[in-house]
Parts: C-alpha cells; structure tokens; sequence
C-alpha cells in the first residue's frame, strides 16, 4: 500500500496514494460519537467548505484520514458538483460519496491524465478554516463530470505544512496504530474500471480492487489494535 511521507510517516510516497474516503453522514456529532462507540476512533472538528454548502469532521490516521462529511445549507451544496454527489449520499444512505487521492504535482497530473484522454473538468481551488483559525488551501482534480458517483477518486494536492495536514497526528498518538489497508470499488463494468484505475495510479496494485456494482466506493478496510475495521456501504 502507497502512503506519503509527512511528519512521523517512515513508508514513502511514489507520488499519487490514498489520501482519505468522504463518509456521508446526516449529523456530524451523532456520527462521531458512533464511529467512537463502534470502533473506538476519535475524530477532531473540521469546519464549513465555502461555496460548496458541506461541514466535516476529521477522523486522523496520521499518514491519511477519513472525512465525515455532511450537508450545512443544501441549496448551496445543489449549486456544487462536487456537493452534489453528497446531497445524494445522505439522501440515499450511501455510505461513501467519493475517494481521494493526494499528489504532489497536480499540473504535471492533469497533463498525463490528459495524454490518457480522459475528458477531465477543470482544476479547481479549495479551503476551509479550522478551528483554530489557521486556514486550510488545496488544489483539485474531479477524474468524472459533475460528481457522478464513479469508482475513480478525485486527486488532491495539498498547499499546507506537514503538521497542517488534516490527518496529521502526533507520533506518539495511539490512534496512529490504525492503518488503511484497502478499498473495494465497484462498476457496472469491473474491467474496464480496473484498466481505468490501473493508468490513473500507475500501476498500483494490492490496495484496491473493483467488483461488479453500481459505481463508487464499496467497503473501506482498516487496521488497528482491536482487530481489522470494515466499514460497509452494503
């Protein structure tokens, strides 16, 4: 499995890896304390996304996390395709509206992806205040139009510090023993979205595979002290 090297992370990074999974929740607190409850993580404040009508919270792994994200002014979120494909996971109770993944170089991306002849939207600029009023930019790339639900990821490229990072953890946290393990992903047509998915990560293999289904994100698999995590859209 590929993670990034950040602040207390040893694995390195070739360059495109898994960044974190958007969890569609009706209620930010509610879902926190059961994700607690059931599983024993703890996840920190996120804030509002401006112009995109969604809230978080995070759910820090350290190298990666996972985003507990809901609607905080539909009509705004209506307005965002990328917002969209939210409105419908909460309204449809899908688990996992989208996956990311985090590169270094978003530019050089686009260029390959486009040589690929992918029909790519436009890059686009994004950023939230946290709590403590530091401020949080990211540049990114939708792989699909309009948030159409899809087993390929969007592509991140963080513009923070290290320690800025919303996965980022202290190195003695113990929250930091649970470790991403993989994803399963689903298409109507599974070979064709593992050739797709095969190009735009470079070859890498072992982490995720692709069933056949109605497109998006399937289950995601953890790691930790407790034993290993399977959280389910089915």
């Amino acid at each position: 499995m590929a993670v990034r090297q950040r602040a207390g992370v040893e694995a390195p990074a070739p360059g495109l890896v898994f960044d974190h999974v958007q969890i569609a929740v009706a209620d930010l607190v509610a879902a926190a304390a059961r994700f607690h409850a059931d599983y024993g993580l703890r996840s920190i404040a996120g804030g509002r996304h401006p112009g995109r009508g969604t809230a978080n919270r995070i759910i820090p792994l350290g190298d990666c996390y996972l985003e507990l994200i809901t609607i905080a002014d539909e009509d705004e979120a209506e307005r965002h395709p990328a917002s969209r494909r939210v409105v419908r996971a909460v309204a449809d109770g899908t688990l996992f509206p989208v996956w990311i993944a985090t590169v270094d170089d978003l530019a050089a991306e686009r260029e390959r992806l486009l040589r690929l002849r992918l029909p790519l939207p436009a890059l686009t600029e994004g950023s939230r205040t946290k709590p403590d009023g530091s401020r949080l930019e990211w540049r990114m790339q939708e792989l699909v139009a309009d948030g159409e639900p899809s087993p390929l990821p969007f592509l991140i490229e963080w513009q923070v510090p290290a320690e800025q990072y919303p996965g980022w953890l202290p190195p003695a946290d113990p929250q930091r023993r649970v470790r991403f393990r993989s994803l399963l992903l689903s298409d109507p047509d599974p070979a064709r979205a593992r050739s797709l998915l095969g190009e735009v990560l470079k070859g890498q293999a072992g982490w995720w595979s692709v069933e056949e289904g109605e497109a998006g994100v399937r289950e995601v698999r953890l790691a930790g002290p407790r034993g290993p995590i399977r959280l389910s859209s089915v």
